[in-house]
């Protein structure tokens, strides 16, 4: 990186991973978390089979764009000449560790990273797969299509798939990273916050949820997939997620409309998958790092640099067929309903909890006033992690594709799906009930 940090980049960069920290674990001082994040040495690894292919190299990119943003210890313990294959904006032609080098110190430039030493005993390791030698405590995951497996019990999980559908990898490298959170502060202050996976191996499907169906349910991706017009309100991590993924599947073509009106601040790199240290220094807008990731993948119909109240008439600046909303506060998520978006997917965060909702038909269902009525107060600034707001971008982009796909509509999320990242075994989905404190008075559509 050719521009020069500033003086205070390692703060800026940690704060809120240090302030998640005391949120999710407990109320030490922000220099214990630090010292235990600086640390803690970890490896990122895997099977020569699976990462020449499509899923491993997907898996691979995500995990180490998630563990960049709050480790600094990162060894890559990789085959030297795998190439790089999948087409992706993080992903050029050259060897597969010589790119994730590269990516990897773009995101945090005072990262120590090495080619890993297979004798070498790390504290944590992410294997895609399997890994030949024991380098220390390993967390297994792999994917197949639309479902993502992480197991935390030292049970490889060798076997290759081809199937060209990225969902269930990055869906696997979120929780695999979670798993690696919890890992670093597992004895913490000598005591284990978190429970740990029932029988250290989980399964979930992002197609339907079903943790436990038996087949599961794993339709292969179209060849070609028109979205149309999508529009992303808010540019923020979730949306941001959503973005990196969209890009990642293969024959995926539409066009963007993009409202964001802020510009990139160091402080989002904890988060932000498509940030890059340079990005948020020069403080570029969210908008112009978005177009440039998508370039060449999905075109932009239009951009707005304003919040979205300031639009004057949303409806007919875009159709609203498809709005997925990643903005964190109530008033413009009510705003947003009230212009009754065809279809409305919304994404938000809070801590280590993930809530995924989609509201088409408001006048028998919750719309989005109803889940945010206005006897909830607007929250305080709760913070999260990259692993947090990645998982809730993919989801989001996983209802994107059942949308957009006609035989995988009967499988859309109907109406709310909540998840803990750090427990991710306790799950729902439910429908929630129409509020009579909905902020959107929705009540006048029934």
């Amino acid at each position: 990186m050719s521009i020069k940090l500033p003086h205070n980049f390692v703060e800026e960069f940690y704060s809120r991973t240090l302030l998640f920290s005391k949120y999710s674990v407990g109320s030490e001082k922000d220099l214990e978390y630090f010292t235990r994040l600086k640390s803690i040495e970890v490896a990122i690894t895997g099977s020569k089979e699976i990462l020449q292919t499509f899923n491993g190299q997907h898996m691979l990119f995500m995990v180490a764009n998630l563990l960049s943003r709050f480790c600094l210890l990162i060894d890559l313990v990789l085959p030297s000449d795998i190439k790089t294959t999948i087409k992706f904006p993080f992903a050029k032609k050259d060897y597969l560790s010589v790119c994730l080098e590269s990516l990897c110190k773009k995101i945090n430039p005072c990262l120590s990273l090495e080619k890993g030493n297979k004798q070498k005993r790390y504290d944590i390791v992410i294997a895609i797969g399997s890994c030949e030698t024991d380098l220390g405590r390993t967390i297994f995951i792999n994917s197949d299509g639309w479902i993502a497996y992480v197991n935390t019990q030292g049970n490889p999980l060798g076997w290759v798939s081809n199937n060209p559908n990225p969902i269930g990898a990055q869906t696997a490298a979120c929780i695999g990273t979670a798993e690696a959170f919890k890992a670093i502060f597992s004895t913490f202050k000598g005591s284990n916050p978190y429970n740990t996976i029932a029988g250290g191996s989980i399964v979930f499907s992002t197609f339907d949820y079903g943790f436990k169906n038996n087949p599961m349910i794993n339709p292969q991706l179209p060849t070609s997939i028109f979205i149309d017009t999508l529009d992303l309100i808010s540019l923020g991590a979730i949306n941001s997620a959503t973005l990196y993924t969209l890009c990642a599947i293969p024959g995926l073509k539409g066009n963007l409309i993009l409202v964001e009106p802020q510009k990139l601040e160091i402080s989002n790199l904890n988060r932000y998958l498509l940030t890059m240290a340079e990005d948020a220094i020069l403080q570029k807008s969210k908008i112009e790092v978005a177009r440039k990731f998508a370039d060449n993948y999905l075109g932009v119909e239009s951009a707005f640099s304003v919040k979205y109240q300031e639009l004057k008439n949303p409806r007919k600046a875009f159709g609203m067929d498809l709005t997925v909303v990643g903005v964190d506060n109530n008033e413009s998520r009510w705003e947003i309903q009230k212009d009754l978006p065809k279809v409305l997917l919304c994404g938000g965060t809070e801590v280590s909890k993930i809530q995924i909702s989609r509201h088409d038909n408001i006048s028998e269902k919750a719309c989005l006033g109803c889940l945010y009525p206005k006897t909830m107060e607007s929250s305080q600034f709760i913070p999260t992690v990259s692993f947090i707001s990645a998982f809730s971008g993919v989801l989001l982009a996983a209802e994107i594709i059942k949308e957009k796909v006609e035989n995988f509509k009967d499988f859309c999320l109907d109406n709310i799906l909540n998840i803990d990242a750090l427990n991710i075994s306790h799950y729902q989905v439910c429908q929630l009930g129409k509020s009579p404190d909905c902020a959107c008075n929705c009540g006048k559509f029934t």
